[in-house]
């Protein structure tokens, strides 16, 4: 047994050996769904963004802009690279392959 009192540990208690063990203390609040919480979140951050666009009009419209721009050359950069290997520059002849000695 240790000198410490109880009132410098709360959280220690005494236990009865007789006394009847007690059950666990259940909530009675609904758990809300994962997709309900997930609507919500989404609500509020949309709700978050309007107030941000209605606050800093110009700031949205040059992220919106930066935006389309960058899906753009994410879209076309791909076909741009692949056109330009596959065929060598007007007025450039092809670099000539090493010869097999």
């Amino acid at each position: 047994m240790s000198n410490i009192p109880n009132s410098a540990m709360p959280k220690a208690k005494q236990h009865d050996p007789d006394a009847a063990p007690v059950a666990p203390k259940t909530s009675t609040r609904k758990k809300p769904d994962r997709a309900e919480t997930l609507t919500d979140r989404a609500s509020a951050a949309a709700e978050a963004a309007t107030a941000a666009v209605k606050a800093n009009p110009k700031t949205a419209l040059a992220i919106g802009a930066t935006l389309v721009a960058g899906i753009a050359a994410a879209v076309a950069g791909p076909s741009v690279l692949a056109k330009t290997k596959d065929a060598p520059a007007k007025g450039k002849k092809p670099a000539p392959k090493p010869k097999a000695k």
